[in-house]
């Protein structure tokens, strides 16, 4: 009795399914409403040159009147790490935040040109010998001056600011030189800068860093996380790596 039932239900459902998609009507193209924009695949890049002639490249996204925050993303990370923030992007809209997000020195689409210790750039063109010569605090203090020119280029006054892991030295020197413009900010899981006396570059963290370097899926396999509850945030990591590494052409040896 119960297997008669079972195969009675079925057949109900089967008929159903298929008188539905008999019924169904084929969508006529010359009837359908085309859309006049393209879907959203991923956020454009925009290059901006800044007065000490250090080409830098940024994500913006976002309407102009909503408030704007400034996303730092972890060591080794690119400008295409805001993507892996993508999947608040819904929520983000909700809320009107628009994101600013510039890339650092030396990775992905730009070039690596550090300061020396007196502040100045030193052109990506140099030569090994002078670009070893550049000092890691005023580097990041270029960095901190790179935001903010980019804001004033956008004409963003107000802004928040927040930083991710190894953005955190970044993120707590563009809040020291914002001052005022500064509405809040925000250490996610960050790091502090290294302990005075270190010596710069440390030979034994170079060492280590050595296989990220070369093959950068290494650092960025978050397999086994939280991460993983988002669908597809792994691969896209894989291709912010392969960018922030690779874009330009490196060969990948440290």
């Amino acid at each position: 009795m119960k297997r008669l039932c079972v195969a009675l239900c079925l057949t109900t459902v089967l008929a159903l399914l298929l008188a539905t998609s008999a019924s169904a009507a084929r969508p006529n193209p010359t009837k359908m409403k085309l859309p006049t924009s393209f879907s959203h695949i991923g956020a454009p890049v925009h290059s901006f040159t800044t007065a000490s002639g250090h080409v830098v490249h940024y994500v913006d996204q976002g309407k102009k009147s909503w408030r704007t925050l400034v996303l730092v993303g972890g060591a080794g990370t690119g400008v295409q790490a805001f993507e892996l923030t993508e999947f608040t992007r819904a929520l983000r809209n909700k809320l009107n935040i628009r994101v600013v997000c510039v890339e650092r020195n030396g990775f992905g689409m730009t070039e690596f040109e550090p300061a020396d210790a007196d502040g100045e750039i030193i052109p990506h063109d140099a030569g090994d010998a002078a670009l070893d010569l550049g000092d890691p605090v005023k580097t990041r203090e270029m960095y901190g001056q790179n935001v903010l020119e980019v804001l004033d280029h956008l004409g963003i006054n107000k802004f928040s600011v927040l930083g991710i892991s190894g953005g955190g030295p970044y993120t707590g020197e563009i809040a020291r030189q914002a001052g005022a413009r500064l509405r809040s900010v925000h250490f996610a899981v960050a790091v502090n800068q290294s302990a005075p006396g270190l010596v710069y570059p440390d030979p034994t963290f170079l060492a280590a860093m050595r296989s990220y370097i070369i093959n950068p899926m290494v650092w960025w396999d978050m397999t086994g996380t939280t991460a993983d509850m988002i669908p597809g945030w792994q691969e896209r990591a894989y291709e912010e790596a392969s960018w922030s590494a690779f874009v330009r052409g490196q060969d990948a040896d440290p």
